[in-house]
C-alpha cells in the first residue's frame, strides 16, 4: 500500500494566504487545517483545530493526542487517517513564518520548510506556495505588533529571498495574480493538488471562519489590491537592496515606485 496524499500550502505571513486558504476550504471534500507547524503546537494544535473544526475528535481524545507522548508525525497521520475514513482530503496550510521569519517566536529562522520536512518520509506530499510582491508584503508585515521593533526591512528581504529560492522549486502562485483572476488560480492550485474544483466556493468563502490569521469578515470579495502612496526614502531602501532585486527576478515581479 502507498502512502497517503496530503496537501500543503506554504507562505510567508501577509501573503494573502488567508483568503487563499478560506476559498481552498470551501472545495468539495477538503479539511484544512490551519498554520500548522511542528515547532508550532503551542500556538496552533492541529488535534484541536480538528476537533473543534470538524468534530474529528472528542475531548478527551484532544486531551490524550495533545500530549507530548505522541510525536507530530503521529499525530498528523492519526488526523489523516480520520479524513481518510470520512472520504475527504487533508490540506494543512503551513505556518512558514517560523521557519523564514521566526520573530517573535523563535530565535532565528532555519530557512527550511519543516513542516515539509517532518512529514515527507511517512506521506506523498503535493505543495503549491503562495508569494506576494515584496514591498505589499513588508507593509503589511511591518504594521503586526508582533514583529515592529524586532524586525527590520533589510533582514525582511533576506529571509524572503530564502522563501523565493524554495518556492521556485515547489511551484508557486502570486497573490496578486490570484486578485486579478481567483477562478483562473484556484483552478490552477486544486489542480496541483489534487483537489476537486468547486466554483460554488465563491458564494462561501467571505463566510469561513475555521481559519486562523485574519479572520475579519469586512472584506467581501476578492480584487487587486492599491498600491498605497510610497515615502521616497523607503523606496530608496527597496531599490538599493541586492535581495529585493533578486527576488523579483526570481518571482517575476516588478518594481513599483508610487
Amino acid at each position: 500500500m502507498g502512502k497517503s496524499n496530503i496537501r500543503l500550502v506554504h507562505s510567508m505571513a501577509r501573503t494573502g494566504s488567508t483568503v487563499i486558504s478560506k476559498c481552498l476550504a470551501c472545495m468539495k471534500d477538503v479539511i484544512l487545517l490551519s498554520e500548522i507547524h511542528p515547532l508550532g503546537i503551542k500556538q496552533f494544535n492541529p488535534v484541536r483545530q480538528a476537533q473543534q473544526w470538524y468534530n474529528l475528535f472528542t475531548n478527551s481524545e484532544l486531551q490524550e493526542y495533545s500530549s507530548q507522548s505522541h510525536t507530530f508525525v503521529s499525530v498528523i497521520r492519526l488526523i489523516n487517517d480520520r479524513v481518510e475514513f470520512l472520504g475527504k482530503k487533508l490540506v494543512l496550510r503551513d505556518w512558514a513564518h517560523l521557519d523564514f521569519t521566526a520573530v517573535p517566536f523563535l530565535p532565528e529562522p532555519s530557512y527550511r520548510l519543516m513542516l515539509y520536512e517532518s512529514l515527507v518520509n511517512d506521506f506523498n506530499l503535493l505543495r503549491i506556495a503562495i508569494t506576494r510582491h515584496p514591498i505589499n508584503q513588508w507593509l503589511g508585515l511591518s504594521k503586526l505588533h508582533r514583529v515592529q521593533d524586532r524586525l527590520t526591512l533589510e533582514q525582511f528581504l533576506t529571509d524572503y529571498l530564502r522563501f523565493a529560492q524554495i518556492t521556485k522549486e515547489i511551484g508557486f502562485i502570486r497573490y496578486e495574480d490570484f486578485t486579478h483572476d481567483p477562478d483562473a488560480i484556484l483552478e490552477q492550485i486544486t489542480y496541483c493538488l489534487q483537489l476537486e474544483y468547486d466554483p460554488e466556493y465563491k458564494k462561501n468563502w467571505m463566510n469561513y471562519t475555521n481559519i486562523t490569521g485574519d479572520r475579519k469578515n469586512t472584506w467581501r470579495e476578492i480584487k487587486p489590491w492599491s498600491h498605497p502612496q510610497l515615502e521616497k526614502s523607503l523606496i530608496k531602501r527597496f531599490t538599493k537592496n541586492n535581495d529585493y532585486r533578486a527576488s523579483l527576478k526570481i518571482l517575476g515581479y516588478e518594481h513599483f515606485n508610487e
